[in-house]
């Protein structure tokens, strides 16, 4: 199965965000502030395989990590 990114629009419309400054991208990443009920959070949308890979591993650790991962 190949991994395709998605874009930010996808996951601000998927997950009802609220963008509250600038996108920006960094070589592996698109990342956009945003709101997510009332709350301020980061979108990280990996753009290279290795960060989706370590995006999964975060996701797999909610419960026992300090940073939310979604």
């Amino acid at each position: 199965m190949t991994w395709h990114p998605a874009t930010l629009e996808e996951y601000l419309l998927r997950w009802r965000l609220t963008p509250t400054g600038s996108a920006f991208s960094t070589p592996s990443s698109h990342l956009q502030p945003v709101l997510r009920g009332g709350e301020p959070a980061m979108l990280k949308v990996a753009r290279i395989d290795e960060e989706a890979n370590g995006c999964r591993l975060l996701a797999g650790q909610r419960r026992r990590s300090r940073a939310r991962a979604r």
